[in-house]
Formats: structure tokens, C-alpha cells, sequence
């Protein structure tokens, strides 16, 4: 059974039948991204060296250092979802890892603007001249490159606290149909089927606030007040470009606590300009 049917399933079990419909209507295609084992086709790995054009300093922020590399990956071994992601060449995703600070790591995330140097997204097109380079010597956690396989998900779109957001944005149900929605059997089937740790596009999943409104409230409008639906019209403006939730599989310094999402427009997404992705942060 396909992850949608899946979904469609769950929806038929739990909710009205008025409202089965809508929901799976909401549904949306993500490129799952796991530990690769076996005879798995590798599409990327976590950590390792990076392979960078020669002219190209190793990505660091200022102040505090190089970013560690998070993520690479190849375009070509990626499956179609959402996002009409390139179909060649490479993606890495740079960050601070907290691994240089003495004590306390500064916070990581665009919604504060001090910390905008502390990630880069990276794309190399096909056929450009590049050199496998390890990280800076200061960076004294280097982890092995570690593989990724990649396949196509369905994910469902999280119901927030603000019911009038959900509501906003994805069309008023009933009374019957918002407990349904807010029933804990259906949240807990959707936790088993609905979600991935690590996606490329898709609904994201956060332990807080719904984040593509943190990204509308605290990033693009750096937190001034707007109307509900200049929000709407600036959460549509964007994709989640990488959810990257906790993993006590990998070797990265990424703690047990760290949500990340990597955040890109549309219209940036079509003109290759990843170096504009934004990221958020969220703790469990």
C-alpha cells in the first residue's frame, strides 16, 4: 500500500465523510530521505567532504567560523515530488553546528537576524569544475560521509493550535469535523504514516507553532504586525526546501532536540537561487 492510500485510509476511518475529500485533497508529495543499507541507490550523504569549485571558499560565518557540511546531494538520483528541484547537478547544505563555541552556541535560525551567516545552501550545476576539499582543520568533528536513499512520500498538513488559522488557510469544517481533526487517534496514525524526519518539500511538521507562519510573522515581516491575509499571501509565496528533524542514526553534531527547516520561494526555487533559502529552528 502506496503512503497515500494510506493517508486516504486514516482519513476514511477517522474523519466525516464530508470532510475525507478536502483533507486528502491537502495531501502533498515529498522526497523521503533515509540511511541507506543493502543494495539501497544512494541519492546523498550526510556529512563527508564536499565538492566545491575550485574558487569557492568553504562556506563560514562570520565571527564564529566555517559551517559544518550537513548535506549533499545529487539531483539527478532524486526522485520527482513537490519541488521541481534541479535534475542535475548538486545540493549542499551548510551549517553552524555549535561544535566551535567554548559553552553555549549561539541561536541558529533567520528569524534572528544576527544569526543569517550561520547556514548556506549551495547548488553546483552539472559539468562545473569542482574539487573534493575536507572541512577546515578547526572543525575537529568530521563525520564520515554517511549515505542517503531517497523515495516519494505523501504528507498531510499539521492541524495548529490557532484553529482559526487552519481554518484561514485551509476552509472552515464543522464542529464534528474540527474534533475529529483534533482527535488524538487520528494525530497519533498520522505521526506513523504522515510524517518524515527528513523531506524535501511536502508539509512540514513542527513540535511548536506552525512554521510556515513563524517563517511569514518572524522572518519576512520580522515579526511587525500583519493582517491574516498578507500572511496567507507570503506563506504561499513559499516551499519547504529540507525538514531535518532529530536523527540518532547519523554522526552529525545536531543534538536530540533540533528541528530544522530550510525554507525557499517559488520564484527563487525556479531560478536556482538556493544561496536565499531560509532557515528556521524549532526545539521539541
Amino acid at each position: 500500500m502506496s503512503s497515500k492510500d494510506q493517508l486516504v485510509g486514516i482519513a476514511r476511518e477517522h474523519l466525516p465523510a464530508g470532510v475525507v475529500e478536502q483533507w486528502t485533497g491537502l495531501l502533498k508529495p515529498a522526497v523521503r530521505l533515509a540511511h541507506a543499507t543493502g543494495d539501497d541507490a544512494v541519492a546523498g550523504h550526510l556529512g563527508g567532504d564536499a565538492e566545491l569549485p575550485p574558487d569557492m571558499p568553504w562556506p563560514a560565518w562570520e565571527g564564529y567560523g566555517p559551517l559544518s557540511l550537513w548535506l549533499s546531494l545529487d539531483c539527478a538520483a532524486l526522485p520527482a515530488g513537490e519541488l521541481a528541484l534541479p535534475d542535475s547537478g548538486r545540493l549542499l547544505f551548510f551549517l553552524f553546528d555549535g561544535q566551535l563555541c567554548e559553552s553555549t552556541a549561539p541561536y541558529i535560525g533567520d528569524d534572528g537576524p544576527e544569526s543569517r551567516g550561520a547556514h548556506r545552501v549551495v547548488y553546483v550545476p552539472e559539468g562545473t569544475p569542482t574539487s573534493l576539499r575536507e572541512a577546515p582543520a578547526e572543525l575537529r568533528h568530521r563525520v564520515p560521509a554517511e549515505p542517503l536513499t531517497a523515495s516519494v512520500i505523501w504528507t498531510a498538513p499539521q492541524y495548529p493550535d490557532d484553529l482559526d488559522a487552519w481554518h484561514a488557510r485551509y476552509g472552515e469544517p464543522d464542529e464534528a469535523a474540527s474534533r475529529a481533526l483534533y482527535d488524538d487517534g487520528f494525530d497519533d496514525e498520522l505521526d506513523l504514516w504522515g510524517r518524515a524526519a527528513r523531506q524535501l518539500g511536502g508539509h512540514p511538521f513542527a513540535p511548536q507553532s506552525p512554521v510556515e507562519e513563524d517563517l511569514a510573522r518572524y522572518v519576512v515581516f520580522a515579526g511587525a504586525e500583519r493582517s491574516g491575509p498578507e500572511l496567507r499571501r507570503e506563506i504561499a509565496r513559499w516551499r519547504l526546501l529540507l525538514q531535518f528533524m532529530p536523527d540518532y542514526e547519523t554522526g552529525l553534531w545536531c543534538g536530540d532536540t533540533n528541528y530544522l527547516y530550510w525554507f525557499i520561494t517559488a520564484d527563487d526555487l525556479a531560478a536556482r537561487r538556493f544561496d536565499r533559502a531560509r532557515l528556521l529552528r524549532q526545539d521539541t
